[in-house]
């Protein structure tokens, strides 16, 4: 079991059950609204290309470019708020905040598991393992401020029911991994987000019923306060194995039920965009190196030997988005130099 490409602790794994109803409620919006959402994405260009026509030159490509990408994040902005996704889209970008202050305890010999289900109906955010123990974290994250200074009301419901989660979660792993721990301490953390600004006379961090709370800012400083050496690093390894194998063995069920989470922004970024995009800007570059040639048979053999090339490495999963855009734009590029030399010589 090979830590380093199971990346057990990275954004990827987090916030699998807010990516599921982030886009759980998009569909259900977009299956309601789909006309709504159509309009908006093609407006834009009803309205801008009778003045780009109006233009010439670099002004009118600016312009069409403006109604493009318009009519991209106009949509995805409209169902992202009318569908109610915005909120649960936070929460998972929290949890990605805690896994990036965790991953950095790394250097110091700690080790995270972000995702792990020990329960089907229970999905714990992370269990770190280091020197001082181990420790179950859960983030949330509000639009209204957290009561560190002692209010009660709705949030302060809420901080409760935060508290009384990750203390579960906590008792769970305490009984779960009880061998793997050997009598190693679990301790339980809330990390809270708002975007409001967090009060002057309030705490960093509190314990509540033994479960520490910490506001989302201050969390790498209370990570740096763990001084304490509980652990040694062959008790880190061990109880980490009985994590990973645990994460391993559940991600191994849901795929093959069919429940794999969705892609995270960033992957969806990367597979949709960044990679595409590279495979249009290489079959460009291929197609204007050729040209320079300024032989017809040179860019005939060079495009050919493109398609060629970019079915093999299509077999490569990690190069296949590339790979594939690279070999249909140079295999467009090849039929339109094939048609325009046909009528020049029918000419």
């Amino acid at each position: 079991m090979v830590r380093a490409w199971r990346e057990l602790g990275t954004p990827n794994r987090v916030g699998r059950f807010a990516r599921r109803r982030v886009w759980g409620l998009q569909r259900d919006w977009l299956v309601r609204f789909w006309p709504v959402a159509v309009l908006v994405g093609l407006g834009p260009a009803a309205i801008l290309t009778p003045i780009a026509l109006s233009r010439a030159g670099v002004e009118r490509g600016l312009i069409f470019g403006v109604a493009v990408a318009t009519g991209v994040w106009a949509p995805i902005l409209l169902t992202t708020v009318a569908s109610g996704a915005a909120a649960p889209l936070m929460g998972a970008a929290a949890e990605g905040w805690t896994t990036s202050d965790l991953k950095a305890m790394r250097r110091k010999g700690w080790q995270v598991v972000s995702g792990l289900k020990v329960r089907p109906q229970d999905d714990i955010d992370h269990v770190a393992v280091g020197p001082p123990g181990v420790f179950v974290v859960e983030t949330k994250w509000s639009a209204w401020p957290w009561p560190f200074n002692g209010d009660g009301g709705f949030m302060g419901e809420q901080l409760r029911a935060a508290v009384r989660q990750a203390e579960q979660h906590a008792v769970h792993v305490t009984g779960f991994f009880a061998r793997a721990r050997q009598g190693a301490p679990v301790k339980a953390a809330v990390v809270l987000y708002s975007p409001t600004a967090p009060d002057a006379d309030g705490p960093e961090w509190f314990d509540s019923n033994g479960v520490t709370v910490i506001r989302g800012g201050a969390f790498r400083r209370w990570l740096a306060a763990q001084t304490d050496v509980q652990l040694q690093p062959a008790d880190i390894e061990r109880i980490d194995l009985a994590l990973d194998a645990q994460a391993i063995s559940f991600d191994a069920r849901l795929a093959a039920e069919g429940k794999m989470a969705p892609l995270t922004l960033s992957q969806l970024a990367w597979n949709w965009l960044f990679l595409p995009a590279f495979g249009l800007v290489a079959a460009m570059y291929t197609f204007v190196g050729l040209a320079s040639f300024h032989r017809l048979w040179a860019i005939v053999v060079g495009e050919t030997v493109a398609v060629l090339v970019g079915l093999a490495l299509s077999r490569i999963s990690q190069l296949k988005r590339v790979a594939w855009v690279w070999t249909i734009w140079a295999l467009l590029i090849l039929v339109l130099v094939a048609v325009v030399a046909i009528v020049a010589s029918a000419r």
